[in-house]
């Protein structure tokens, strides 16, 4: 929602999807920079503190965004301030899925059941939050819906480091933390496979910032449903994904998820009727979950004991990085056919194949 409701509010602003697309991007290009070294200080000294400054810090600068953006002040205010706004995000989801291998590290078999049921929960809030942003720009208050997604962001990370939840361990989990502690740090960068997983969630990114821009300048009124459309197809997938069996390989679903977000997003280019480009995003949205979900298991596989937080930030933050990507460059194209940003979420389709694609080459090698 935060991403759709930063888009309406600053375009009808400012009159232009360039200049929102370049807030929305340096906001998403923050967290992700961020991002990596507040998952790295949750491993370090833990997640109460980060939490509380992250929060604080985000609905100060997310305030002051509200109030240049609305009193029109130069855009070189608004782009500053989006920056600080989208680096004092908060980690949530590298913290909740950190806590899911805590929790379940007697159960790996669930990990995947408990990834679906985190994002068949995204998912729900991904289907009514363009509605509502949607449904507030154009009821002539755009500021708002920028203004809930701020709060909302700020005190869920205040509830979440106060849930008891973040100082629990499994029974063995917290036999072997001790000497989890005493293994030496490396750099999560080196470690073998992590980049074709990242990118596919750089496609990923992509396909979503770019199908955000691309659907609220071609369907207006109608965008909100559109893309609650394409969460609802993503919260389906979650569901059947958290059902099906752990011990099945699931690796070639991600290459074929890609390859369906960029038939879908070529076709949409096309489409100009509402219900039929509802349709279509609702079958897109097939891909997103499991791209998500896979791409988290196997990050989970592969990172350092000491590090899984910051493992997890670094998916997320090459998510939201490539987001702000693909928004601003559907931007670009939206100022001059509005249609054409669908163009840029076919490459990010395509680049999320290639990941999926190489994934079954190394296992089949």
């Amino acid at each position: 929602m935060r991403a759709i409701a930063v888009l309406l509010f600053v375009e009808q602003q400012t009159g232009s999807y360039a200049v929102a697309g370049l807030a929305m991007g340096v906001m998403t290009a923050a967290q992700a920079i961020v991002g990596p070294l507040l998952g790295r200080a949750v491993d370090t000294v833990g997640p109460q503190r980060v939490l509380i400054l992250a929060a604080v810090g985000h609905v100060v600068f997310g305030s002051l965004l509200a109030f240049a953006v609305w009193n029109d002040w130069s855009t070189v205010y608004a782009v500053l301030l989006s920056g600080l706004t989208g680096g004092t995000i908060a980690p949530v989801g590298a913290i909740v899925r950190g806590r899911w291998v805590d929790l379940l590290q007697d159960r790996p078999d669930r990990l995947r059941t408990a990834y679906s049921v985190e994002s068949s929960i995204d998912e729900v809030i991904y289907i009514g939050g363009p509605i509502l942003a949607v449904a507030l720009a154009h009821g002539g208050y755009p500021v708002l819906g920028f203004a809930l997604t701020v709060a909302v962001t700020g005190v869920g990370s205040l509830l979440l480091c106060a849930a008891r939840v973040l100082s629990l361990r499994s029974p063995r989990r917290a036999t072997v933390h001790r000497a989890e502690s005493s293994t030496p740090r490396v750099s999560v960068r080196k470690v073998p496979g992590l980049a074709a997983i990242l990118l596919g969630y750089a496609g990923l990114g992509i396909f979503l910032g770019a199908t955000d821009v691309a659907v609220v300048a071609s369907a207006g009124e109608y965008a909100g449903w559109i893309l609650g459309a394409l969460g609802a197809g993503s919260l389906f997938a979650a569901l059947v994904l958290g059902a099906l069996p752990s011990r099945l390989n699931l690796i070639w679903v991600r290459s074929c998820s890609g390859l369906l977000m960029a038939i879908s997003c070529a076709a949409a280019f096309w489409l100009e009727s509402p219900l039929a480009l509802a349709l279509l995003l609702g079958a897109a949205g097939l891909a997103v979950s499991p791209t998500l979900v896979i791409g988290a298991d196997t990050l989970r596989s592969m990172a350092p004991p000491r590090q899984i937080s910051e493992m997890f930030t670094w998916s997320s933050s090459i998510l939201v990085a490539s987001m702000g990507l693909g928004s601003f460059s559907a931007g670009l194209f939206s100022d001059t056919v509005p249609g054409w940003g669908f163009l840029v979420a076919v490459l990010g389709g395509l680049l999320a194949g290639a990941s999926g694609l190489n994934d079954l080459r190394l296992t089949r090698g």
